[in-house]
């Protein structure tokens, strides 16, 4: 498990427990340290303390069968050749990150070695060594898929150890999964950045509906020019829904919201996370992807690029998060949406 946040320290743990051999690596010392001593620690909907192999990335061995990799994205450029190196050449290494992270990693390492999960629940580190599960227990939920080239024995090797820690889905259509995970990370966990707080309180406010719903639109509009499937949402074709054309199947669409983070009232996004520890957010890969995706379609992607540029100045420090802010940038889009 390399990256030991609060979903690598989550799913590393519960491996554990349930009898994988797997190492737990990370650069900071302080999570190491707190690894070693006290063990992972995981609370909230799921709680338990397990013993755990933690090293560091320069303790790593050679030859691995399964790396997940559970960093932020930012750093890919830098990681994945040397993960690529230390991975056995019939290996896989599966990427548990945010927006479209299969493209980058199987140019580097083949899309013979390379598969995606993501992930449908959300935790949060609170110190080191140290993971709240905010979500409902079982609503631990994960999809995973592999990219052409990687065999059924090597797909089945990761999904094995993957079902030690939660429940899994087999993904057939992988980069239908990870289009919808990138229309929810885009709208609901960006658009909670501007706000500045959980899922649940994101919606109270009715200017963060009206945002979240444009930016599905449109997020689904540039899927669909890219030839994506979407599948069903939480029981409905909430992707049907989303490509709205009235404002009163538009208000439709935001009173369904609820439904959907209906698991996750309490959750704090990581990309939320990342801001308030002062870590960089994953806009590129997020809006980032959506707006390039869009301009080599044709597909305009104004509410993308407004939450691009807010997000941005918010991480600069030259904006600061909240119900303002969330409001003028609906106001400013007016002239792009029903």
């Amino acid at each position: 498990m390399y990256g030991v946040g609060s979903i690598g320290l989550v799913l590393g743990a519960l491996m554990t427990k349930n009898g994988a051999d797997i190492e737990l690596v990370d650069n900071d010392p302080k999570i190491i340290d707190a690894l070693r001593t006290k063990g992972a620690v995981v609370s909230g909907s799921v709680e338990c303390v397990v013993p755990v192999k933690a090293i560091f990335p320069e303790e790593m061995g050679t030859d691995y069968d399964v790396i997940f990799l559970a960093i932020n994205s930012n750093y890919n450029a830098e990681v994945v050749p040397r993960l690529g190196e230390i991975l056995k050449d019939d290996g896989v290494l599966v990427t548990l990150q945010n927006g479209l992270p299969e493209e980058m990693i199987s140019d580097i390492i083949g899309e013979n070695r390379t598969m995606g999960c993501t992930i449908d629940w959300n935790a949060e580190m609170v110190e080191p060594g140290v993971s709240v599960v905010h979500s409902d227990a079982e609503y631990l939920w994960s999809h995973v898929g592999k990219m052409p080239g990687v065999s059924s024995v090597q797909a089945m090797n990761a999904r094995n150890l993957l079902t030690k820690a939660c429940r899994l889905h087999y993904e057939s259509n992988l980069k239908g999964a990870r289009w919808c995970m990138l229309l929810i990370n885009s709208s609901f966990s960006m658009v909670s950045v501007l706000y500045g707080d959980t899922f649940g309180r994101t919606i109270s406010d009715w200017n963060c509906r009206n945002l979240i719903a444009q930016c599905n639109r449109e997020c689904l509009r540039v899927g669909i020019a890219a030839g994506v499937e979407f599948p069903s949402l939480e029981g409905l074709n909430y992707y049907r829904l989303a490509n709205y054309h009235t404002v009163f199947k538009k208000l439709y669409l935001m009173l369904l919201q609820p439904r959907l983070i209906k698991h996750n009232v309490y959750t704090r996004t990581t990309q939320l996370q990342n801001l308030q520890k002062g870590k960089p957010m994953e806009i590129d890969f997020l809006n980032g992807s959506v707006i390039r995706y869009g301009q080599a379609f044709g597909v305009p992607t104004p509410v993308n690029e407004k939450i691009y540029e807010v997000a941005k100045r918010i991480q600069s420090g030259e904006f600061h998060s909240g119900p303002e802010i969330v409001k003028l940038t609906v106001q400013s889009l007016r002239s792009h949406s029903l």
